[in-house]
């Protein structure tokens, strides 16, 4: 389910910017080129991924320990719907002060895109 910033909207094939909020436990929904955030959701999938990181706001959160928006997966929005769990899963994890980018749980390898993403229950799932 989609919870709309302000009545804003987010349209299928939309491109957009996704993130963990960690004020609220959602997912944050942000258009890729206005930077407005459209609203938030639990469970969001996109298609064709690509991994960002901006380094000089990752040295600030490093340097002072406050977190800020400065990670984030950009993409094609295919829908804000929970999805039925894959067996084929890989979970990807981001910690500004451990690694520089984004990476797979289970190797610890970079990665930097996915053809698909599933964010749902605080996590992102390559499926």
């Amino acid at each position: 389910m989609f919870y709309p910033r302000e009545n804003r909207t987010v349209e299928h094939g939309q491109l957009v910017q996704v993130y963990r909020n960690l004020h609220n436990g959602f997912f944050s929904i942000r258009d890729k080129k206005t930077q407005l955030v459209l609203g938030y959701s639990h469970f969001i999938v996109l298609d064709n991924v690509t991994f960002r990181v901006q380094n000089g706001a990752r040295a600030r959160v490093k340097k002072t320990g406050s977190r800020n928006v400065h990670a984030f997966a950009e993409g094609t929005l295919r829908h804000c719907q929970k999805v039925v769990d894959d067996k084929r899963k890989r979970e990807i994890s981001y910690d500004p002060f451990a690694t520089n980018d984004f990476y797979f749980v289970d190797t610890k390898e970079e990665v930097v895109s996915v053809p698909v993403l599933s964010c749902r229950n605080e996590k992102v799932y390559t499926i």
